[in-house]
């Protein structure tokens, strides 16, 4: 992926995120989804959100079109 080990401790630490990009590499070397590597944050995105959105499906919203 052309990055130096120093910066895949940081990662391995949390001291920084890697971005998309490298983040896709990630997934790819290591035969996960990029969802998997960042379950935690999708987690954690999604109590800070539940409630405070509607769902997009009306008959989620107990409508129908």
């Amino acid at each position: 992926m052309g990055v130096p080990p120093p910066q895949f401790s940081r990662w391995e630490q949390g001291e920084v995120d890697p971005g998309v990009y490298n983040a896709i590499g990630l997934a790819v070397a290591t035969g996960r989804l990029v969802e998997d590597i960042f379950l935690e944050y999708r987690q954690e995105w999604q109590g800070k959100i539940k409630g405070r959105t509607k769902p997009l499906n009306p008959e989620e919203n107990g409508k129908e079109e």
